[in-house]
Order: C-alpha cells, then sequence, then structure tokens
C-alpha cells in the first residue's frame, strides 16, 4: 500500500474505492465501508489483500480532520487524503439529466463520466449538489457526491438503484429507525416532508430547495436528531 496524491488517483478507471472522515486521526466507520469496499472487490474480481494493520498504518499518516480515499485496482492498495469542501449556509439541490449506470451505480468505481457530467451542470447552475436518475429515467437513485434519504407524513425513505450509503445507515442505527427502500420519482421528492444528503464529506446535511427546470420546492431546513461527529456536517459544531 502506498499514498498518492487525490488528483492522481481520481484519474485510475479500472478500480473501486470508498471515501471515510477522519476525525481527531481516527477513522470514522471504518467497519461499514471495508464491508462496502470488499464487496465491490469481490464482485469485480480484484485481488490485493487488504492488509489487517491498513486503519492503523492510515491512522498513523493522517491530519486531524479531513477525508481519506482508500482505492484498490487489480494489482495494489492506495491511499490518499484531502480536506473537506466548503458547504454553504444553504443547500440547493437539483435533478441533473445523467444517468446512473445500472451496475457500476450500486459501487463507487473509476467510472466517473456520469459524475463528472453531473457534476458540471451543478456548478453551472450554482447548486451544492445534483442527483441523478436510473436507466429508465423515471427514478431519481444518487447524487454526485452524496446519497440521500427523505421524509414524508413522518416516514422515512431511502432511494433503491444508487450507492449503499454508509453514512445515512449509520445516522438510521443511530436513531433507531427504519427507512424502507423504494423507488424514488421526481414527484415523490417534490412532494417530500424533508430531504436530507447523505455522505462522508459533509454528515447529514439538511436540504433547503429543491430545483428542477424552473421548479422549486422548499422545505423546512430540519437536522437529524444524531450526535456522533461522523454525521454532523463538518461546518456544524458538534452537541455533547
Amino acid at each position: 500500500m502506498r499514498i498518492v496524491p487525490s488528483e492522481q488517483v481520481q484519474a485510475l478507471g479500472h478500480c473501486v474505492y470508498t471515501t471515510l472522515r477522519i476525525h481527531a486521526h481516527q477513522l470514522l466507520y471504518w467497519d461499514g465501508h471495508m464491508e462496502r469496499l470488499k464487496s465491490s472487490m469481490d464482485f469485480f474480481g480484484m485481488q490485493p489483500e487488504i492488509h489487517p494493520e491498513l486503519k492503523s498504518w492510515i491512522e498513523a499518516q493522517t491530519l486531524e480532520q479531513g477525508l481519506c480515499r482508500i482505492t484498490v485496482t487489480e494489482t495494489e492498495v492506495m491511499v490518499s487524503f484531502r480536506g473537506f469542501k466548503p458547504i454553504p449556509e444553504k443547500i440547493t439541490v437539483m435533478l441533473t439529466d445523467q444517468v446512473v449506470h445500472p451496475v457500476l451505480g450500486l459501487h463507487k468505481t473509476g467510472n466517473h463520466l456520469p459524475y463528472a457530467l453531473a457534476a458540471k451542470e451543478v456548478q453551472q447552475s450554482g447548486a451544492f449538489e445534483g442527483l441523478m436518475w436510473d436507466a429508465s429515467e423515471q427514478f431519481v437513485v444518487d447524487g454526485t457526491r452524496a446519497g440521500f434519504l427523505l421524509q414524508k407524513n413522518g416516514l422515512f425513505f431511502q432511494p433503491l438503484g444508487g450507492l449503499p450509503s454508509v453514512t445515512r445507515d449509520a445516522a438510521l442505527r443511530e436513531m433507531g429507525i427504519q427507512a424502507e427502500h423504494v423507488w424514488v420519482t421526481r414527484e415523490d421528492l417534490f412532494s417530500a416532508d424533508r430531504l436530507w444528503l447523505c455522505g462522508s464529506g459533509m454528515g447529514i446535511l439538511p436540504v433547503d430547495t429543491l430545483k428542477d427546470q424552473g421548479e422549486e420546492r422548499n422545505f423546512t431546513s430540519s437536522p437529524l436528531p444524531v450526535r456522533s461527529v461522523g454525521l454532523i456536517p463538518p461546518r456544524a459544531p458538534v452537541n455533547r
């Protein structure tokens, strides 16, 4: 295993990876990330060993806080680090025109083109994040860099068809609630009571506004009742 510059690993094609949050030199939700990463390695037939001492080795290298990406190719394991991206006070999410691959979208892979195209739409619109469609373009399944969770009539729902979110799973466990896996339509999003983004680099982040084709839906921006540092947006203080 070796440390590689972040921009170099992002250029890799045939690889799988996971991104973990670092807090106080500790990698958060390690077991969940390793379970998802090893599942992807098995699916794509990648054989490099995840060394038992990898976690302690990384933690000895890390910054006090930030993000660590573990990338696996057919022949090696690579590690890279970066800081958090700024999070604005108001979170606007848009629906992009891009489609997630029906198989690759279930894994974190080096196939970045759909996400890069969606991210370009997001940047041009001035939004914070963009959501993407399944191959049928009927269902919204994932974001360019985060999953999502929605609430309607007091019930929680998470999308089918996208990457399983370690951060979302951790939040649901902490709250002791169930979120049904459903195919999420555009109408489901616009009729939801609340919407959150879920990811290592942002924790559980409440969405203020959803936009699509000139239509806007404003939500009551309400943080989930979670206390673990890995679930709180990096800009926010941790409640003790």
